[in-house]
């Protein structure tokens, strides 16, 4: 014997610490939900359906195999776990955690179990069973399911139930199955093709790689399109009533009203920044046209005008927009300011040309520190260690000291024909004309 059934899945929001979703495969349906202050309740969730859809995938023979698998599944987060295995014309029923598990049969609702348990019975054509969790059953109450179950089929009750869901305070994580069994008939294999059509029938998506399984996206569109149907209803009932409609033309008056005084206060400010804007780029243009006419006449005093102009410009070139043509001709005016102040204080960008190449009188030599006295250039060498001498009219240059003496210089100086280095060890100093070093101030 062989049960085939029809299933409907009912699934409430999430959020960071609450997580709920259904479980449905060929040989198993069941939901779990899933609570984690840490914000990580998705992921525990998927890893419980996970684990839950590679061991339950294979033939189920007893009631023991399925609390062993449930049992499996980490504790962390779990709220609800509900597992429900049909194995001919039985069901095994195992719970874990807090949730609830319905019964409806010929016209009775009935709750077969609240908390950790397991059971196993034979089921009858027309049973539909309700697995809840924890956030669906504190939600719903029974008198409540009571009047949703009525003369109506798993599909439709699912539907129902979602939208129950989603309109209550504090729906974060519910969720439910709604499992019926449509007809006992006798065990015949099924091919691969008529179990996806099975599937399709069910409204049941498959996600291969992590064994959630959720409901077709049309059963949310319906949900949605009767959230709307319910909201235009809601809205002509309003307007029936007189009163109603007084209070709803004079909010919609006032709050016309609101919005053309903050336009209007808008459009003023917007008219005050032009303004400021204008009289700014005219001052400058009036301060660069002065500065360019006497500039020849009295340097100093066009200088000045110019220095104002750029100062007078400089910050509406924030408040303006560069794609705007104001803020382009705002640019433009910097510009030619900028330019002419550059020519009146004669400033020219020349490229820097090598003076003397320290590599023609030692290989590797650089100079890093300088000292000039009159034509004398003392010049210190940190990488080579050396100390040269150079005269920047011939450009003769050569060693007056190295090795240990030069080591670790810092800075030099020139007094005549003697130079004069800092060290870590002191004060060192190269007397020219003897060609000798020694320390005149040790460190201290």
């Amino acid at each position: 014997m062989q049960i085939k059934p029809s299933v409907g899945l009912a699934v409430g929001p999430a959020d960071a610490m609450h997580w709920g979703q259904v479980l449905v495969s060929p040989h198993a349906y069941g939901i779990v939900e899933i609570y984690d202050p840490q914000g990580r309740a998705q992921q525990l969730g998927i890893q419980a359906l996970s684990y839950l859809g590679e061991r339950l995938n294979g033939e189920i023979v007893s009631l023991r195999a399925v609390s062993d698998i449930v049992a499996g599944v980490a504790e962390v987060g779990i709220q609800t776990i509900i597992v429900l295995v049909p194995v001919g014309r039985i069901v095994y029923i195992v719970l874990r955690g807090s949730g609830t598990v319905y019964i409806k049969r010929t016209n009775e609702l009935a709750s077969l179990m609240q908390g950790d348990g397991s059971m196993s019975g034979e089921v009858k054509e027309g049973d539909i069973f309700l697995l809840s969790s924890h956030g669906f059953s504190q939600l719903l109450a029974h008198d409540e399911l009571m009047h949703i179950f009525d003369h109506l089929g798993p599909s439709e009750v699912a539907e129902k139930l979602t939208i129950l869901l989603h309109e209550k305070i504090g729906g974060e994580g519910s969720t439910a199955l709604v499992f019926g069994v449509t007809s006992i008939s006798e065990s015949e294999p099924i091919l691969e093709k008529e179990q996806e059509n099975i599937t399709s029938d069910n409204e049941i998506d498959v996600y291969k790689n992590s064994g959630i399984y959720a409901s077709k996206h049309f059963h949310y569109a319906r949900f949605a399109i009767q959230n709307i149907v319910k909201k235009i209803r809601h809205a002509r009932s309003f307007l029936r009533s007189p009163k109603k409609r007084i209070v709803l033309a004079t909010t919609c008056l006032l709050s016309i009203f609101i919005l053309s005084v903050l336009l209007g206060i808008w459009k003023l400010a917007s008219a005050k920044k032009d303004q400021q804007i204008v009289a700014a780029v005219a001052e400058a243009q009036r301060a660069l046209d002065e500065g360019i006419a006497i500039l020849e006449l009295n340097p100093i005093k066009g200088r000045e005008r110019l220095t104002y102009a750029r100062q007078t410009l400089t910050p509406v070139l924030s408040r303006v927009s560069s794609r705007s043509k104001q803020g382009r001709d705002v640019a433009f005016l910097y510009r030619q300011i900028t330019d002419n102040l550059i020519q009146a204080m004669h400033i020219v960008s020349a490229k820097a040309s090598l003076y003397y190449d320290m590599n023609l009188i030692k290989k590797g030599g650089t100079a890093d520190d300088f000292a000039l006295s009159g034509n004398i250039l003392a010049i210190s060498d940190s990488s080579t260690q050396t100390v040269y001498r150079m005269d920047i009219v011939y450009k003769n240059t050569r060693i007056v000291g190295g090795a240990e003496s030069a080591k670790g210089i810092l800075s030099i100086a020139i007094h005549g024909d003697t130079l004069y280095t800092l060290a870590q060890d002191g004060i060192t100093k190269f007397q020219e004309t003897e060609q000798k070093s020694s320390v005149v101030i040790k460190n201290n």
